[in-house]
């Protein structure tokens, strides 16, 4: 069958227009050679079905004009786009904690405390010197400011990271939202018949950017390649629609991450516990069961109907001193009424706080929770607890008035402390210092001391060792507690009533059928990744899938979350024990004056599940040294006169035998693991150098996993010079070809036309 010139018109001119487009894609590929994400483009042609009964086609058409890629190549830059970034920013943060761990300065932690032993040593060596104490106490000083400095510098830390998430954030839903934006302009163009390559590309280019912020998968949907991304299973963008994450305030000041519009489904009842889900927590359900909250301790008074408006000394209290918690607390009688007090107490930071119950009782509760919390209540030169009832205790009123605790009282007998019996011998044994040297070495129950009063006069004070539990006393017919005031008549008996305490309790739950116990409501290291609050008796589910996890994202939460309240604890956890060991070697000692040793650091009155942070920033030198230092106690007590007299005094001013334990608490195990102050405050600056070399190994390493794959890609999908050049040769030569077969074609149509019409 013959083929009309029509027909060959029309294949050349297809054959031109193919070819011209072809020109066309390689002119891109050439523009675009240097185009950071440009993805090759080539062109598919294909031969057109034949006509009619004719055997031969009618030219040629562009099938498609299709990228150059590799899925494969390009899921594994994402993901190794999320490691290197999650890695490289982690690094970043974790040397700026180092820089303030192991600062070279000569002000870092690590002078300071050698300045510090360095300071106790030249005490040792010159107990008597004002000067080496001044030094000791300016070190001590010194040393609680360095380790608070270097706190507030990690948690500064904490804090640029926390003003950083929100904008990440934004960021992450700004790209989704354009991507999203960017498949609705494929699918419109391409269901017209369009290809969007460029769009594509542009696509690819904020996936690679979202992955470096969060940790994503990204899978092909409704036939449209790279449309549906989600983030731990939650969809982020399907086609053309997206979902947007918010920050929100969490209780402790920082920003959480959610869902916008969604609750925080971490708990499915958070009036009986809810949970705080970090970026690094593995996905799961857990099935809580709570029996029991931690609880505190408490004591309450056994003075009942008290009134808030009541003042102290109306009440018999004396003015002066007590403890709470081995917190100094000054009491004015006649300035304080119960409300004064109860505001005092709370103000103090003793570690227990009062309140005045409906059946007008005092109730000191313990700042801590756990069977372990308690309250220890001392009256020293005051009598506030033995009035209120919150102590077991009883202070004796000698008459006549006794001046001076270490004369002999001309007196002899016995009497009675908790069925023990209790001589006295006339001229030996019947000082006031000497009977309660006597009752402390006999009753294990009890403890007596002499007090004295403003006026100057001496007192007996006998009080249950554990502050709350019954003392009986009894006198023989010597009637000697009568005769020091501690009985109201003569062979009479006296019972001092127990206290009404509560127990501290441990929380009591299950996670997923295993018990579990805590000392506080908050627990931390039961399930991983998550913070638990306890807070009713109850069932509840607990689902630990974390928002976002991965990436630049991820890398700010874990360091925020993680790092550094762990190195803000191990902090906290060192200079506790530092101030507590030191304490209870000073408060051992003797000062120049012969006065026993005051705590050296305050006290630390936190509860036990109060943060590091609170109790980092509760060290401080007491000031009592600060403004005389002759109160540091170097000296030890006098072994010799105490076995002979019973009397505890100071070994003198030349002595050092506390100051020479202050230089052994050094290289002292200290720690339950057996560390010394040195090995432990050594593990953490091990620790950071540890995790900032491992960030800095990966990070480099993932940068240049990351670079490789980069070459692969490009190898793939980047343009070759070369290739587009020989493209464009055969394009070229294919086009005039087409172009010159119209020509024939021309050529033919005239002489037929004008042939027929000679």
């Amino acid at each position: 069958m013959g083929i009309s010139s029509f027909s060959l018109f029309e294949s050349a001119r297809k054959g031109l227009a193919a070819n011209q487009l072809a020109l066309s894609v390689v002119s891109q590929n050439v523009s675009n050679a240097s185009t950071e994400g440009y993805t090759r483009q080539e062109v598919l042609l294909t031969n057109t079905a034949s006509l009619g009964s004719s055997s031969i086609g009618t030219g040629v058409e562009v099938a498609e004009v299709r990228q150059i890629r590799d899925t494969y190549i390009e899921s594994q830059l994402r993901l190794q786009n999320q490691v290197s970034s999650y890695w490289s920013t982690e690094q970043n943060y974790l040397e700026r904690i180092q820089t303030f761990l192991n600062e070279t300065s000569g002000a870092g932690i690590s002078d300071l405390m050698s300045k510090f032993w360095k300071a106790a040593e030249d005490v040792s060596n010159a107990p008597q010197s004002q000067t080496t104490r001044l030094a000791m106490i300016q070190a001590g000083e010194s040393l609680t400011q360095g380790i608070q400095y270097a706190a507030k510098q990690i948690t500064e830390v904490s804090s640029s990271i926390n003003s950083a998430i929100p904008e990440k954030v934004d960021q992450l839903n700004s790209i989704s939202k354009r991507i999203a934006e960017i498949n609705t302009q494929i699918i419109k163009f391409e269901n017209a018949g369009l290809k969007m390559n460029d769009l594509r590309d542009e696509r690819t280019r904020l996936i690679n950017e979202l992955s470096g912020l969060a940790s994503i998968q990204v899978t092909k949907n409704n036939n449209l390649d790279d449309s549906l991304i989600t983030i731990n299973g939650h969809e982020l963008v399907n086609c053309a629609s997206y979902k947007q994450l918010e920050t929100t305030i969490l209780s402790d000041g920082s920003y959480g991450i959610k869902w916008k519009g969604e609750e925080n489904l971490a708990s499915s009842n958070s009036s009986i516990a809810s949970a705080k889900v970090l970026s690094d927590a593995a996905s799961g359900i857990y099935n809580l069961n709570i029996s029991s909250l931690a609880e505190s301790f408490s004591v309450s008074s056994k003075s009942y109907a008290l009134n808030g408006a009541s003042m102290l000394s109306g009440l018999g209290v004396k003015n002066g001193t007590v403890s709470i918690n081995g917190k100094d607390v000054t009491i004015d009688a006649q300035k304080l009424n119960i409300d004064g007090l109860i505001k005092l107490i709370n103000n103090s930071s003793c570690g227990a706080t009062a309140s005045l119950d409906s059946g007008g009782k005092l109730v000191l509760k313990s700042s801590s929770t756990g069977a372990d919390s308690k309250i220890t209540l001392e009256d020293k030169n005051s009598n506030l607890f033995e009035k209120l009832g919150l102590t077991a205790s009883i202070t004796s009123s000698p008459n006549p008035a006794i001046k001076n605790a270490d004369e002999s009282l001309n007196i002899s007998g016995s009497f009675t402390i908790n069925g023990i019996r209790i001589s006295t011998v006339q001229g030996q044994t019947d000082s006031l210092n000497r009977i309660a040297s006597e009752i402390n070495g006999a009753v294990g129950s009890v403890t007596a001391s002499v007090i004295t009063g403003s006026d100057g006069n001496n007192s007996l004070r006998i009080a249950a060792k554990d502050g709350y539990s019954k003392i009986e006393l009894s006198d023989s017919n010597d009637n000697l507690l009568y005769r020091l005031g501690l009985l109201k008549a003569p062979q009479t008996k006296q019972t001092v009533d127990a206290v009404n305490i509560s127990g501290g309790k441990d929380a009591k739950f299950t996670v997923n059928n295993t018990d579990y116990s805590s000392a506080t409501n908050n627990v931390k290291n039961v399930i991983s990744g998550v913070e638990l609050s306890l807070n009713a008796k109850g069932n509840v589910q607990i689902n630990s899938k974390p928002t976002i996890s991965g990436g630049e994202i991820g890398a700010l939460l874990s360091v925020r979350d993680k790092s550094v309240p762990d190195y803000i604890s191990k902090i906290a956890n060192f200079a506790k024990t530092l101030t507590s060991e030191f304490n209870s070697i000073h408060r051992s000692g003797f000062d120049l004056n012969g006065e026993s040793g005051v705590n050296f650091f305050d006290a630390i009155n936190v509860s036990s599940d109060a943060s590091a942070q609170k109790i980092i920033d509760s060290i401080k030198m007491n000031a009592e040294l600060k403004d005389d230092p002759s109160k540091f106690a170097a000296a030890g007590i006098d072994s010799d006169y105490f076995s002979q007299s019973g009397i505890i005094r100071s070994k003198g001013t030349g002595d050092n035998t506390a100051a020479l334990k202050y230089t052994k608490l050094k290289t002292a195990a200290v720690f339950s693991d057996g560390s010394t102050l040195t090995d432990k405050f050594s593990e953490i600056i091990s620790k950071i150098g540890s995790e900032v070399n491992t960030a800095q190994k990966t990070s480099t390493s993932q940068k240049a996993i990351l670079t490789n794959l980069k070459l692969k890609k490009e190898s793939v999908s980047g343009v070759s010079m070369d290739e587009e050049i020989s493209n464009m040769m055969k394009y070229q030569h294919a086009y005039s070809a087409s172009a010159k077969m119209i020509n024939v074609i021309d050529g033919m149509l005239d002489t037929i036309i004008n042939g027929l019409l000679k």
